[in-house]
């Protein structure tokens, strides 16, 4: 029986590779070859973001919506909004990359400088702004909350314990589908092995039972499938992803879950048909959805 894993060459075209890591936004940059990948560490984020190849949060987007795709990916219509979850998000993930218990990287306005419902305001980033601030600005609540959370990942055992292991962090890799299309994505950490760390915040209200919606909500599957693709280009194990999964409301839960490799397996052959579509719709700039129009008979769930 035919292998479903994708081989890719052992070697990889160092010419594409060497003109990659020419771009102006990776000089000074540490950058490797990793079997058909291009590897750039400390790459900031708000640069990797900006690079042209596709990534996995893309293919989710097409995978929800051809219309969403279109208008976020090739009309750049729609933006992403920061929202305090995210910036939540954010702050956790840089305590995970570099353990700075001090939170150096955020300053807490004054009360007095708050709004009403001691949230960052005009007044806040004008007394940051004369004071010379270089910090992220938060508010006093924002930053306790970002030290609770931090005191429960610490108190999870296991957490800790995959914390201790990892040998890199926020590694940008760049490589060629072989369908021709050019790929990225960037772990939140490697333990070795073929395995990453991925870190995740839930505001939910108890993560046994509410993660698993979110896996399948957020397109968690397909996020570890696409890694997949990146650990085989780069020629190591592809072991996928082990999920920290931590809740930013009370109790601020903390659990260590993996997904199940039979739901992985089903989540790679649709992002590969997923990208498979994106790739010819490119090629023909065809991305009008045929649905659009049409009149359709709803399929409602098995509990109406």
């Amino acid at each position: 029986m035919l292998s479903e894993r994708i081989i890719y060459r052992r070697h990889a075209n160092m010419d594409a590779l060497m003109k990659l890591a020419g771009r102006p936004v990776f000089d000074g940059l540490q950058t490797e070859v990793w079997g058909s990948c291009l590897a750039v560490h400390d790459l900031p984020i708000e640069d990797y973001h900006s690079q042209p190849e596709l990534s996995s949060s893309n293919e989710r987007d097409r995978h929800k919506s051809l219309d969403l795709y279109r208008a976020r990916h090739v009309e750049q219509t729609m933006k992403g909004l920061s929202t305090a979850s995210t910036e939540l998000g954010s702050d956790i993930h840089e305590w995970w990359e570099k353990q700075d218990d001090k939170l150096s990287w955020m300053t807490r306005a004054p009360a007095d400088m708050l709004t009403p419902t001691g949230q960052i305001g005009k007044k806040a980033k004008e007394w940051a702004a004369e004071n010379d601030i270089s910090g992220r600005l938060v508010s006093e609540n924002h930053y306790w909350k970002v030290l609770r959370i931090i005191t429960a990942l610490k108190a999870n055992g296991r957490a800790m314990e995959l914390l201790s292991q990892v040998e890199s962090a926020e590694v940008s890799l760049f490589w060629e589908h072989f369908n021709g299309m050019m790929l990225r994505t960037r772990y939140d950490s490697s333990i070795g092995g073929g395995t990453w760390l991925d870190l995740k915040t839930s505001f939910c209200d108890d993560i046994d039972i509410d993660f698993p919606k979110s896996v399948h909500k957020f397109g968690y599957g397909r996020q570890e499938a696409f890694y997949r693709l990146a650990q085989e280009a780069a020629g190591m194990e592809a072991n996928g992803l082990i999920f920290v999964v931590v809740q930013t409301q009370e109790p601020f839960q903390v659990r260590v879950r993996k997904l199940p490799e039979d739901y992985v397996s089903a989540c790679r052959l649709s992002v590969l048909r997923s990208l498979d579509d994106i790739h010819l719709r490119t090629e023909l700039e065809h991305w009008d959805s045929s649905s659009a129009e049409e009149l359709q008979v709803l399929d409602m769930p098995r509990w109406t």
